[in-house]
């Protein structure tokens, strides 16, 4: 379903009732997809969310006979953690990144002529020929690489694929919203213009995303995160089988004072309150709390080591932190035994409507509060930088109470929305074989 400019109406979204591709309309494509190459690039690697989906979309790619390959640009010890057991696609190393990339990049882009030349730094003459060897080349599902984080190798891997390779698709990804404040953000935002224009194919996973696209006058695919493609039925490991026993609520804070362009000025000791007066709050309901770390492999700038500085500050004995180890299938496994989550980070919402588990969304960014707009569940999200900044935790707490009172109504509710979740996923997956069928 190619939606031009002015979007989709997902109030009765009708599609695939799962992820089984229709033989009327894509046997064909399939066909002719078999053993083309895929190259993967811009892959974020230090979430256990886009762990998720990565390994969802390599299995839907080699499930449907493509030749997958993923590209990065750095040291292999870096990738390890994010790739470990990872089946159906070659994972490709290149030399060390430049440090300081980012303010190279983003000095080249004032001059077009300069950009070009930003090819030729270390690692990218191998990254490439991998780029024109390949049949088709996509961006990695993920995050607002291109929006308020501003990504300038991201955008430049980019644009050395569109210079080395006429095929080109951005798949399942959210984009904005561009910061407009400074001539480097003016710069950005007219640089990832010009790349979308050269884009073959995008599906973005938002609403807010599919909005921003319309207003630039571009078409695009409605998607919604790729993780949805698989719930695993994985079991607890032996050392967190304990927790099958256990009864609680998956928490998720993220120090977002620490990285977040919309959060640099927040006051730290107010959002670690909060987060702590929610703690608070799930315990004195009769529950013990689970910790998950998303952000993992990053040292003491994961959610591991914040967590425990939040554990070391609470006077609560019921936290359990689990180690950044797991990886995304025991994640959603722990997920799977909870009663409910109270998330501030993307994926523990995904995750939990993958497993049909109740949850409280503390929406961050406008891909969290709108992917929940497409599936009708925004009723289940408060936005946080309004609670953190006028103290309107006992919203919160009617939230959770809330949400635990209507357990089981809710679990009825993410079933239906779920499946929805699956039919818009497929029917964009669908576009994407027809697509490539044509290249």
């Amino acid at each position: 379903m190619l939606c031009a400019p002015g979007g989709v109406n997902y109030e009765n979204w009708s599609g695939h009732s799962n992820l089984q591709l229709r033989l009327d309309n894509v046997i064909g494509a399939i066909a002719n997809n078999m053993m083309k190459t895929i190259s993967i690039i811009n892959q974020p690697i230090n979430n256990r969310g886009d762990q998720a989906a990565h390994k969802s979309f390599v299995k839907l790619l080699s499930d449907n006979g493509f030749d997958v390959n993923v590209l990065f640009i750095g040291n292999k010890e870096n990738y390890y953690p994010f790739c470990k057991g990872i089946s159906g696609a070659k994972y490709q190393y290149f030399a060390k990144r430049v440090r300081g990339i980012g303010t190279i990049l983003k000095q080249l882009s004032r001059y077009p002529a300069l950009f070009k030349l930003s090819r030729f730094l270390p690692g990218y003459k191998d990254f490439m020929q991998h780029i024109r060897e390949s049949d088709l080349v996509v961006c990695a599902p993920g995050g607002v690489c291109m929006g308020p984080y501003k990504s300038w190798s991201h955008l430049i891997n980019l644009d050395i694929a569109l210079s080395n390779n006429g095929n080109v698709a951005i798949w399942g990804r959210s984009i904005g919203p561009f910061i407009d404040k400074t001539p480097s953000d003016k710069l950005f935002f007219e640089k990832s213009k010009e790349i979308l224009r050269q884009v073959g194919f995008i599906s973005l996973r938002d609403l807010s995303s599919q909005n921003i696209l319309s207003s630039m006058g571009l078409d695009y695919i409605p998607t919604l995160d790729t993780a949805f493609a698989n719930t695993p039925e994985v079991d607890l490991p032996q050392e967190l089988s304990y927790l099958q026993d256990e009864k609680y609520i998956v928490f998720v804070p993220n120090e977002l004072y620490a990285w977040h362009p919309i959060f640099k000025k927040t006051n730290h000791q107010k959002m670690d309150s909060l987060y702590l007066d929610i703690a608070r709050k799930i315990t004195s309901l009769g529950y013990k709390i689970v910790m998950l770390p998303q952000l993992f492999n990053r040292g003491t700038k994961g959610d591991y080591y914040y967590f425990r500085n939040l554990e070391s500050q609470s006077d609560l004995p019921g936290i359990k932190v689990i180690s950044e180890e797991f990886d995304c299938d025991i994640q959603q496994a722990i997920i799977r035994n909870a009663k409910a989550v109270v998330g501030a980070r993307y994926h523990s919402i995904i995750f939990a409507i993958n497993n049909l588990i109740p949850f409280l969304c503390l929406s961050y960014e406008q891909k969290m509060h709108y992917t929940l707009r497409m599936l009708h569940l925004d009723s289940y999200s408060v936005d946080l930088k309004d609670i953190v900044e006028n103290n309107k935790k006992d919203v919160v707490y009617a939230k959770i109470e809330s949400i635990i009172e209507q357990n089981e109504q809710i679990r009825t509710v993410l079933h239906k929305q779920r499946d929805v979740a699956r039919n818009i996923l497929s029917d964009a997956f669908d576009e994407f074989l027809k697509y490539s069928s044509n290249i």
